[in-house]
């Protein structure tokens, strides 16, 4: 295989793309190494010591901090060395410069989950690049989950890495499941008391006048093919404005607050008769919540606490094979298994 290495002149902007999917590509080889477009693309790898661990004598006597200096020092007094072996005969052997195709120990987790997508994970750290961390002070690494997105509430994201921190400390304890209901309703509590404002998640707004084809129709927003639930939410509000004459400024996009509502009406354009839904999207201003929203469009409070924290942490312990949690607290079980 022939190739060459060439530095990149200039990255250029290409504008905002807030509408369009972005594929991430999964190969199906261990390496998780290959040639795309003549570069030379890798991702990083996870692996167990714990079957290597088990291994060694006296294993159950081990300390989590042995176990860590273990994995370690395997990593930079062996694998490291031998890989700069394999691979300065490799490039030798080709006679071909050496590409300094290096691994690099990264993190060591105590505990951590990683969903079914790339990159998107959280993980109890032990040691990184070359710092040890106290068992009582352990950080938590996230990558893509809802606790890293500024898109999501501040409390939203508090008990959010409230509960995972709770289930990577406790990770392989009998009755997990309970002690996570339980956890889960003291941070639904939490969550139910917070200030409307402050359970609100975050969005951005463009393209208001390509969507929304009338804000003023009586019998319900009418909307274009595919309009997008946040330029839905902030319609609702225009709506609500004109069709009942309530105060407030009219708002045609930008960063704004957005929570879910019942019994919305939406109707397309060419319908004559409004569709209703039970759960729509309402936007607004930060810091200027209509008042008028209590009555038009009251916020469903049980919706916004399954959204922002339920439904995340459900898609963390259900990747693990764990279970599920219900929004009111209940567990359910076979008549013959005790959870």
């Amino acid at each position: 295989m022939n190739f060459e290495i060439l530095e990149i002149e200039c990255c250029e902007y290409l504008g905002e793309f807030e509408d369009e999917y972005v594929y991430d590509i999964e190969m199906n080889d261990p390496s998780h190494t290959f040639i795309a477009n003549n570069i030379l693309v890798h991702n990083s790898i996870y692996t167990s010591y714990e079957p290597l661990l088990k291994s060694i004598q006296g294993y159950e006597q081990m300390t989590t901090e042995i176990k860590r200096d273990i994995i370690v020092t395997i990593n930079k007094e062996y694998l490291d060395k031998h890989n700069r072996e394999f691979m300065e005969e490799y490039y030798e052997t080709r006679h071909c410069r050496d590409m300094v195709h290096e691994f690099e120990l990264e993190t060591v987790a105590l505990s951590g989950v990683w969903l079914n997508v790339k990159k998107r994970y959280s993980q109890l750290l032990l040691w990184k690049d070359g710092k040890t961390y106290e068992l009582d002070n352990l950080p938590m690494k996230t990558k893509g989950l809802e606790i890293a997105k500024a898109s999501y509430p501040t409390v939203a994201r508090k008990c959010l890495q409230h509960m995972i921190r709770f289930l990577l400390n406790d990770a392989g304890e009998n009755f997990l499941l309970q002690r996570l209901n339980i956890e889960m309703m003291k941070q639904k509590e939490i969550f139910m008391n917070t200030q409307l404002e402050d359970i609100c998640g975050n969005m951005k707004v463009n393209g208001y006048t390509k969507y929304i084809l009338d804000d003023t129709d009586e019998d319900g927003l009418v909307v274009a093919d595919k309009c997008p639930s946040n330029v839905r939410a902030l319609g609702t509000y225009n709506w609500f404005r004109n069709v009942y004459n309530l105060p407030g400024d009219p708002i045609y996009g930008g960063k704004l607050k957005w929570y879910c509502w019942t019994n919305g009406v939406v109707r397309k354009k060419g319908k004559k008769n409004p569709k209703f839904e039970n759960v729509k999207y309402f936007a607004f201003q930060s810091g200027s919540y209509p008042k008028w929203a209590d009555q038009y469009a009251p916020v469903n409070r049980c919706v916004m606490y399954e959204k922002m924290l339920l439904d995340p942490f459900n898609r963390i312990i259900e990747s693990a094979g764990i279970g599920k949690l219900y929004s009111d607290g209940a567990l359910q079980s076979s008549l013959f298994d005790f959870i």
